[in-house]
C-alpha cells in the first residue's frame, strides 16, 4: 500500500499549530500560498512554482483535530488525500500527516509519489522552522524526512 505518513513533535499547542494548517497566511510560510478556507466541501487551489496549480477539496474539518482535503498534483494523474491530525502532549503537539490515494498511480508515474515523501519531510521541517520564529522549540521525537512506522 503507496502511503506517506510522517510524525512529528512540535513544542507548541495544538492551538497555534492549527492556525498554522489552517490560516492561509501561515500556510504560505511553510507550505505554499493558498486561497485554503477551512470549510467542508469548499474547492482551493495551492500554487506551486515547479508543478503549477494544485487542485483541492477540503473533505474532513475538526478544529484542532484533524484536517483532511483532496489533493491533485498537475504532474500525476491521480487525485490523494492529505490529513493531518493534530494530538495535544501538554505544552507540546503531535503532528500525524498522511498522504493517501497513491495506489491509482500509474507506474509511470511513480516518481512523484517519490517526490511527494521527501517533499513533505522538507515541507514539515518548514512548518516547525515557522513555528520556532514564533518562539517555539521543535522536539525532534522522530525527523520530518524519515517515513514513520
Amino acid at each position: 500500500m503507496k502511503i506517506i505518513r510522517k510524525e512529528i513533535t512540535i513544542k507548541a499547542p495544538v492551538e497555534k499549530v492549527w492556525k498554522y494548517l489552517t490560516d492561509p497566511k501561515k500556510i504560505a510560510t511553510w507550505f505554499l500560498p493558498t486561497d485554503f478556507e477551512p470549510k467542508l466541501g469548499k474547492s482551493f487551489t495551492l500554487r506551486c512554482e515547479d508543478q503549477g496549480t494544485i487542485e483541492c477539496i477540503v473533505r474532513e474539518v475538526v478544529h484542532n483535530e484533524k484536517l483532511v482535503y483532496s489533493f491533485k498534483p498537475p504532474a500525476a494523474n491521480v487525485e490523494t488525500l492529505v490529513s493531518f491530525v493534530l494530538s495535544s502532549l501538554g505544552e507540546e503537539t503531535k503532528l500525524v500527516l498522511t498522504h493517501s490515494g497513491w495506489e491509482a498511480l500509474p507506474p509511470e508515474e511513480e516518481d512523484v509519489f517519490q517526490a511527494s515523501k521527501q517533499e513533505w519531510g522538507h515541507f514539515l521541517a518548514r512548518l516547525v522552522e515557522a513555528l520556532e520564529r514564533e518562539g517555539n522549540r521543535f522536539v525532534n521525537h522522530q525527523n520530518p524526512n524519515k517515513e514513520s512506522q
